[in-house]
Parts: C-alpha cells; sequence; structure tokens
C-alpha cells in the first residue's frame, strides 16, 4: 500500500483545501518515504506547490516528472540521495537543501548549480556569484578546448565543408576521446568536469550538423528557383507569341474591309457636318441682332458713368503696374529702399571657448540633481583685454 495518498496531501498542505491545486506548502519529513512512494501522477495535480520539505526521509534520488513547474524552495536533506541531476525539471527552483546526504560530491552540487539558472541559496548559503561563474566562464572555456581539440585531431579527417556523413562517421569517437583528453580545472571536479565536456562535445557535432543541413537546403532552394524561373521565361515567351499571332490575323482582317463601307461613313460625317453649320450660322445671327437693339437702348448719363469708370480703372491699373514694376527689380529695391543697419565693429566677431565648467553631483551619485551651479567668473585675457567681450 502506498504511503502517500491524496488525503495525507490534503492533510500535510497549506493552506487547507479540498483540491490539490491549491495547495501552496507541503511537509512530508520524517515518514520513512522511499523513491518509490513518489507518485508522478499524484504530485503532478500539486500546480501551485512552491515549497515541498521532504527531509529525514529513505530517498535515493527525486523521481523524474514531478510536474512541480512552480516549485521554488525544495528540503532534501538527511536522506540517502546518490545523485540529484534530476533536479533540473525544477527551472524555478530558487532554495535547495541537500545537507546530509552522504553519497553526494562536490561534482554533484556543481552540477545542479549548472542546471538551475534561478537557483541562489544553497545549503542555506548564497551562491549567486559562485554560479554565474560557473555558467558562464567555465563553459566558456571549456568550449574553446573542445574548439581547439577539434580543429587538432578531427579537422583534418574531414573534407573542407565537411559532409554530414563524414561528421557523423566521427561523431563518436570524438566524443569519447575528449572525455578523456581535455583537462581542466582542480582533480577534485574531473567528475564534472568530463560531464560538462561531454556535454558540450555533443553540442559542438549538433552544430557542425544543422550547419551543413541549413548549406545543403539553401542550395536545394536556389536549384528550384532557378527551375522555376526557367518555366516563367517559357511561358512568358510563349505568351508573346499568341500576341503577335493574334495582332498580325488582326491587321490582315481589317485590311479586307470594303472600300464602300469607308465611302458611306465618309458622306455621313459631311452630311451632319453641314447640318450643324447651318444650325450654328442662324443661332449666331439672333444673337448678334439683339446685341445690337441692347446698345441702341443706353442713354447719354449711363455713358459716361462708364467712361468715368473706365478712366478709374486705368488708374487703378497704372499704379498696379506701378508695384509691379517695382517689385520686378528685386535687386534696385534691396539697395535702395531697405535700410541697412549699421553693424557694431568693423569686422564680425568670432567666439571660441576658452574656459570649461565641471560640477559633481554629491557623493557621485548620478540620480542626484540637487548640486548645482550658482555663478562664475572669469577675467579676460590680457591680448584680449582690448575687446569689449574679453570676459564673461
Amino acid at each position: 500500500m502506498a504511503k502517500i495518498t491524496k488525503e495525507l496531501l490534503l492533510e500535510k498542505g497549506i493552506p487547507k483545501h479540498s483540491k490539490l491545486g491549491q495547495v501552496k506548502k507541503i511537509k512530508l519529513s520524517n515518514l520513512q518515504l522511499k523513491t518509490s512512494d513518489l507518485d508522478p501522477k499524484l504530485f503532478s495535480q500539486l500546480r501551485q506547490l512552491e515549497e515541498l520539505d521532504v527531509s529525514g526521509n529513505l530517498l535515493t534520488e527525486i523521481p523524474d516528472n514531478l510536474g512541480l513547474v512552480n516549485l521554488r524552495l525544495l528540503n532534501c536533506a538527511d536522506n540517502d540521495m546518490e545523485q540529484i541531476t534530476s533536479l533540473n525539471q525544477f527551472k524555478n527552483l530558487e532554495d535547495l537543501n541537500c545537507e546530509d546526504n552522504m553519497y553526494l560530491t562536490i561534482c554533484d552540487t556543481y552540477k545542479v548549480m549548472y542546471l538551475l539558472p534561478n537557483l541562489r541559496r544553497f545549503n542555506g548559503k548564497d551562491i549567486t556569484s559562485s554560479a554565474n561563474h560557473l555558467r558562464f566562464v567555465n563553459s566558456r572555456k571549456l568550449m574553446s578546448l573542445i574548439t581547439d581539440f577539434w580543429e587538432k585531431k578531427y579537422k583534418a579527417q574531414v573534407s573542407e565543408p565537411p559532409a554530414v556523413a563524414e561528421i557523423k562517421a566521427v561523431a563518436k569517437d570524438f566524443v569519447k576521446s575528449a572525455i578523456a583528453e581535455v583537462k581542466y580545472g582542480p582533480n577534485s571536479l574531473s567528475d564534472y568536469t568530463k560531464w560538462r565536456v561531454e556535454m558540450i562535445a555533443k553540442e559542438f557535432v549538433a552544430s557542425l550538423l544543422k550547419h551543413e543541413n541549413q548549406v545543403s537546403s539553401e542550395s536545394e532552394g536556389s536549384e528550384d528557383e532557378d527551375e522555376a524561373e526557367n518555366t516563367d521565361v517559357l511561358k512568358s515567351s510563349n505568351r508573346r507569341d499568341s500576341q503577335s499571332s493574334v495582332a498580325v490575323s488582326s491587321t490582315r482582317k481589317t485590311r479586307l474591309r470594303p472600300v464602300q463601307d469607308t465611302t458611306k461613313s465618309e458622306r455621313q460625317v459631311i452630311s451632319c457636318r453641314g447640318e450643324v453649320s447651318q444650325n450654328d450660322t442662324e443661332n449666331v445671327s439672333r444673337k448678334s441682332m439683339r446685341i445690337q437693339h441692347g446698345k441702341e437702348r443706353l442713354t447719354a448719363p449711363m455713358a459716361k458713368q462708364e467712361n468715368k469708370k473706365g478712366n478709374s480703372v486705368a488708374v487703378k491699373k497704372e499704379t498696379r503696374t506701378t508695384k509691379r514694376d517695382c517689385s520686378a527689380t528685386p535687386i534696385a529695391v534691396s539697395k535702395e529702399c531697405i535700410p541697412r543697419k549699421k553693424s557694431k565693429y568693423k569686422e564680425s566677431v568670432v567666439l571660441e571657448p576658452l574656459h570649461f565648467l565641471q560640477s559633481h553631483s554629491r557623493d557621485n551619485d548620478p540620480e542626484d540633481l540637487t548640486t548645482q551651479l550658482w555663478a562664475c567668473a572669469f577675467e579676460p585675457e590680457i591680448k584680449n583685454s582690448l575687446t569689449p567681450d574679453g570676459g564673461l
């Protein structure tokens, strides 16, 4: 019979709730639990669990796929843990306690520090700086050593650029020999170094294979594009041939039309033009007669007013023409009409900076804006003492 049940988890869980999905903390310490008692199907229901305490039991490892995606604190101290690499499933883990596990070594500690990117505390100590050094500096150095090892021992065995089959043929031997020959760090971390070298060597081979696959796919794509372009050229040439044949046939048909149709159409156009011209002449004669009768009805005073208006219009036109004549000569206006201001000095003055001011914030704080420059004065130089702008 299983030691861990749903009822036990609800009893030990905080806050008290009827559903496992609402539990955030569980304490299962000192229950003589084994690894087989941790059922992944049951623990996967604890979707909101953030803290888990399984200290003081008989666990040899943490099972995979527990499904605790929100777990932030894990206490598995005082157990029989042999390896803790399965903890990489808890990507959000920040605090881990693995004290009093006699089978764990410092290499296991380094593995956990590398696998858990958000881990900040290990066995009650802050490991932020050492974990960052391990994840970045140490990994970069090992990557350079493995790259040099490939270039010295295996680059000459493959063609340039290497084919996919050639890379796969030497991949296993390359990883195996890299684990044996690449050395870095103290002997106490040799197990961790071999573990990381194997991981990096496999990633290096995968990157080579990915690059070659991309190159081959690009070459195939270019060939397909060339074929598509050739087909498009053939189609366009066929369309042009068909269009030219249609145009030739249409010209032939127009040439074979009878001449009688053209003469008929010309006669109809001439007759229509004759009718239109007669109607237009009649309308024009009627309008001219009306205009003449209207002019005779005008009286003498109206004629005088029209003469006065004509004279005023002529005067306005003259004034406008004079204005236009003045504006038509912009050079003359600029010289005669616009007065120039007399310059203060005979020559233009060019100022250059002689002194620079630098103010500091309080305690060199970039966010401090209280320190201000109130006033400043400079004496003029001797050679510039005669000029009016010699000083500030």
